[in-house]
């Protein structure tokens, strides 16, 4: 079941970034969606020009070589080392405990005064999509990710806090949900979803055909306090349920990414929209694209752009079963991470 989304970022665009260039253009529209509001900061000083993302080489947006220790490690060192990046990097939503990805197509819409720009991130990131198997939408879709550039990041997060309230997701505690702290910071809307759900041998389906009272029969639902969610099933080894991105949302703070070459910064967007990280601060086990902007990487090479543990840990996030529960969601991304890279760094 199809939500709509409510943002009418249009207004939030023109606003934060002066005269936008989009790659996408159509308005958002969907839940609960009040009469437009426009955001006004009459004393607001006049935003500075937005620094112009520095062009990367014809190579800067290739992903990174095979990691070094792929080679040398043992197959099971290789899988204990995979788990313990998905551990590190992962994170489960807080409503079904599960690790979430696109179930549906991706449109895309990058707002920045550099036009040049916006079309590269917007490229780079279905060319990745593509390749771990989502769908990218063509121009004039309605977007469900929207990367917005501006000099004043943590203003527009108000605002969305305040009018769009909706859009920032689900989280158990929201003490910090709209604090903006990081040069890039995502915001994730999940649901949860249903493809088949059987309980004491009755099928439930759109049109609740066999419902029992108290059971939901919708096949999928935003993730949101107060909102049911389909039934499942009682296993110890699968919920029969599975969550799901519905939209992300990146601001990106012009005044602290002012230097960075547009490619690792391109590879990096890539890896916030089609996955949610635990943490943005710390190392994972293998190097990352998260070290570009990470404080705590000391002693590790910065990273040219998505790493070979990067882009294997998104082939077995969207390859996996993720109706399964937790731990076991947890070994099977593992080893199928494990996989990936053995299998770049034997040159199959």
């Amino acid at each position: 079941m199809r939500s709509r989304l409510a943002l009418p970022l249009a207004a939030i665009l023109a606003c934060a970034a002066g005269p936008a260039v989009r790659a996408q253009t159509t308005i958002i529209r969907g839940i609960h969606e009040p009469a437009r509001v426009t955001p006004i900061d009459p004393q607001a000083p006049a935003p500075e020009p937005t620094p112009t993302l520095a062009e990367p080489d014809a190579s800067a947006t290739a992903v990174a070589p095979v990691t070094v220790e792929a080679k040398r490690l043992t197959r099971p060192e290789v899988e204990k080392q995979a788990y313990r990046y998905v551990q590190g990097y992962a994170t489960p939503t807080a409503k079904l405990d599960q690790f979430a990805r696109w179930r549906e197509a991706i449109c895309i819409e990058v707002t920045t005064h550099d036009a040049a720009g916006a079309a590269r991130i917007t490229a780079r990131i279905g060319e990745v999509a593509k390749t771990v198997g989502v769908k990218v939408l063509k121009p004039g879709c309605e977007a469900n990710v929207q990367i917005i550039f501006a000099d004043r990041p943590q203003y527009w997060v108000d605002w969305v806090a305040e009018h769009r309230r909706a859009i920032l997701g689900f989280k158990v505690s929201e003490a910090d949900l709209t604090k903006f702290s990081r040069p890039i910071q995502a915001w994730y809307l999940t649901a949860t979803r249903a493809d088949a759900i059987s309980t004491a041998g009755l099928q439930f389906g759109r049109d609740g055909v066999g419902a029992l009272p108290g059971l939901s029969t919708k096949m999928e639902t935003i993730d949101a306090p107060g909102n049911t969610t389909p039934a499942g099933c009682s296993s110890r080894f699968t919920s029969c349920l599975q969550s799901a991105f519905k939209n992300v949302l990146v601001f990106v703070d012009n005044g602290r990414l002012k230097g960075q070459d547009l490619g690792p910064v391109s590879d990096y967007l890539a890896m916030l929209v089609l996955s949610q990280p635990r943490s943005l601060d710390g190392c994972v086990a293998f190097a990352s694209v998260i070290d570009l902007l990470a404080p705590n990487c000391l002693g590790r090479a910065s990273p040219d752009g998505l790493t070979s543990a990067d882009m294997a840990y998104l082939k077995a996030l969207y390859g996996s079963d993720l109706e399964a529960r937790l731990a076991s969601e947890e070994i099977d991304i593992a080893r199928r991470m494990a996989a990936n890279l053995i299998k770049v760094a034997s040159g199959r």
